[in-house]
């Protein structure tokens, strides 16, 4: 990432250490925060939202997944959480987020996970891991979209520095509570923050206190719609 100490500030115009990228449009650069934050009004206009594939539809209490059924096995199942692919997969959306079952108890997504901190507040809290940030096997020189926009501040809707300073890879995403998630209802929870992102939301103060169950329930309940009526299998089974 060495090669991106030449870019410039959109904000102050500073070629030093300028390295932090606009985690929507991955267009522009900033040498702080503080000038992201500053600059955003400016750029909004231009920012490009790359949030690919996804409508907007959803279905009331359907948001919430059914829950896998017992392994045939008779063993104990693990834990239900999803991979979210990076930006590199030609994928479409939904296909970038793979099912995974996590049955050993050290796995770092425990101990090393990160709250997604505006998901609990609507009701579905979220840890998530990124493989290249927690050094898990082979580095992945990829952005990751859906990851960076789950991992979102709910007051400021910016994910951390080190979500946006540096390539996130893949990444693995569990409920904190542990019931099983389902990948549609990671992409409605995705397109959720992005249609927050893609608006003003953000630019009024208080935007934390905003972030409730109803304004979620409201989001998803169409979306789900749309996605059933776009003949999508998998959304016409989600439940509470």
């Amino acid at each position: 990432m060495s090669s991106q100490a030449l870019n410039t500030c959109a904000q102050c115009k500073t070629q030093k250490d300028v390295h932090k990228r606009c985690a929507r449009c991955k267009a522009i650069y900033y040498c702080s925060k503080e000038c992201q934050i500053a600059n955003w009004k400016v750029h909004k206009s231009r920012c490009l939202s790359s949030s690919s594939d996804g409508s907007g539809s959803g279905a009331s209490t359907t948001v919430i997944p059914r829950h896998p059924a017992a392994a045939s096995d008779g063993r104990t199942p693990g834990v239900w959480g999803i991979r979210i692919l990076s930006n590199d997969s030609s994928l479409p959306l939904l296909e970038k987020f793979v099912p995974e079952e996590i049955t050993d108890p050290s796995h770092p997504i425990f101990k090393s996970g990160e709250l997604c901190p505006a998901t609990p507040l609507y009701g579905v809290p979220l840890m998530i891991l990124s493989l290249n940030l927690a050094r898990l096997g082979p580095r992945h020189n990829a952005d990751n979209q859906p990851s960076v926009y789950l991992r979102i501040e709910p007051e400021s809707g910016f994910a951390p520095p080190h979500w946006q300073m540096d390539y996130p890879g893949n990444c693995i995403v569990i409920r904190k509570d542990r019931k099983p998630l389902k990948k549609e209802l990671i992409e409605t929870m995705f397109e959720f923050h992005a249609s927050m992102l893609r608006s003003d939301f953000f630019e009024t103060p208080g935007a934390q206190s905003r972030i409730t169950p109803e304004r979620y329930q409201a989001f998803a309940e169409n979306y789900v719609r749309k996605q059933i009526g776009l003949g999508r299998t998998g959304f016409d089974k989600m439940q509470d």
